[in-house]
């Protein structure tokens, strides 16, 4: 929201494009923030309400926001208010992508989106970035479900950033490793053990190393995986994680 000048910063400063985006029209008008919002009182029909969008957006696609309605089947006829959920989310989205910002932020645009639609915003939101490249924000709590959309990763715990790198580099600090107790053990010393489950003798162990990448030699009878991005995420920020 700051950003997108939606209010001042109430410490500190904000950039966007090396400069205060706040009432200046060259930041906003190329500025997409893209949110649940309460349409429960816009009696327009869709298509006028993507047109009031249109005018204030210097690259808003028209045409490509009619093909996206088709693509989510949603009517341009239709009151804004008697949409579904679901509708209204795709609605927001097909603004997000038609406006074709060099700053657009989506804000879990996927609520009420069946399985269906969001693949289908998944693969648009691709599409869009090959066609018109520019820099898309997209905060998910569905990790696995996008993790194959992110470039880089930032992750915020408590007001702070603990984590701001490429994902694939990211992920590569993590390992799941499956065998004999003291086997993995060993292979986990002078690493934070994230999470841990032991049956008998086998354990289990999610480790994370701060330093950089994770080698793990091979070790006969143990068995290293990566772990999803999901499940790193919430073993590292859990409470009392370090």
């Amino acid at each position: 929201s700051l950003l997108a000048a939606f209010r001042l910063p109430t410490a500190g400063s904000i950039l966007a494009d090396g400069k205060d985006p706040f009432e200046r029209m060259e930041c906003t008008t190329d500025t997409m923030f893209v949110y649940e919002n309460d349409m429960s009182e816009e009696t327009v029909k869709v298509r006028s309400y993507i047109e009031i969008f249109a005018r204030y957006r210097k690259s808003f696609d028209m045409t490509y926001a009619e093909t996206l309605a088709a693509r989510f089947s949603l009517p341009l006829d239709k009151k804004v208010n008697e949409l579904s959920k679901g509708g209204r989310a795709a609605l927001a989205i097909i603004i997000g992508l038609a406006a074709k910002a060099s700053l657009t932020l989506f804000d879990e645009p996927h609520l009420g989106l069946d399985a269906t639609a969001r693949e289908s915003f998944y693969e648009e939101l691709l599409w869009a970035q090959k066609d018109h490249p520019r820099i898309f924000v997209l905060a998910t709590c569905l990790l696995d479900e996008a993790s194959h959309l992110f470039d880089r990763l930032l992750i915020l715990q408590e007001g702070k950033l603990r984590f701001d790198e490429a994902t694939d580099t990211f992920l590569q600090r993590a390992v799941k490793v499956t065998g004999p107790k003291e086997a993995v053990l060993k292979i986990g010393k002078n690493h934070e053990e994230l999470a841990c489950k032991e049956l008998g003798d086998t354990r289990q162990a999610l480790l994370f190393s701060h330093t950089g990448p994770f080698k793990a030699k091979e070790t006969p009878g143990v068995r290293v995986e990566r772990p999803t991005l999901q499940e790193v995420f919430i073993h590292l920020t859990r409470e009392g994680s370090s």
